[in-house]
């Protein structure tokens, strides 16, 4: 019965490393199963603690970053309704994108639009805001769009010059 070139205590030897090897993994699994269940935390074992998120809101960063998102978006918006032809939902899109550059103070985040229609906006603003327009505005949307300042200066003389009469 013996295989040709094995000896019975080499094969005895083997089969007790065997039997030893799955004796040891059936410990491992018993283990395993023998613990107790954990349940599942379902979605809300997913979703950060609320401390979490307050943490991160009220970093300075994050929320420049944030608004540097949000007037980027308010001009792309601007663009869109002023080339479709709504002046005024331009000219709100404008005023929010003012409002996030309050918190940021940094020029938009690319150059997808053309400076036209850049300057175009600039022209909006002029026409659809309060007279006298703020300068300190003026400064902060030029700064926004990131207008020369002889661009905006020739702009402003020409809504200037259509706005003046005389008696």
């Amino acid at each position: 019965m013996d295989a040709p070139g094995v000896s019975v205590p080499t094969a005895a030897a083997a089969a007790a490393a065997l039997l030893a090897a799955a004796a040891v993994a059936w410990q491992q699994l018993r283990k395993r199963t023998s613990a107790p269940p954990v349940e599942y935390p379902g979605i809300s074992g997913l979703i950060r603690p609320a401390q979490a998120a307050t943490a991160a809101e009220l970093d300075p960063e994050y929320k420049m970053a944030l608004a540097r998102t949000r007037q980027a978006t308010a001009i792309h918006r601007a663009i869109g309704f002023l080339n479709t032809g709504e002046r005024a939902r331009a000219h709100v899109e404008v005023r929010r994108a003012l409002h996030q550059n309050s918190v940021c103070r940094a020029p938009l985040l690319n150059t997808q639009h053309s400076k036209g229609e850049l300057m175009e906006l600039y022209r909006l603003h002029l026409q659809q805001s309060d007279m006298p327009t703020d300068f300190g505005t003026l400064l902060q949307l030029r700064a926004l769009l990131d207008l020369d300042f002889e661009d905006a200066e020739f702009i402003e003389k020409e809504m200037a010059q259509g706005s003046t009469f005389s008696i």
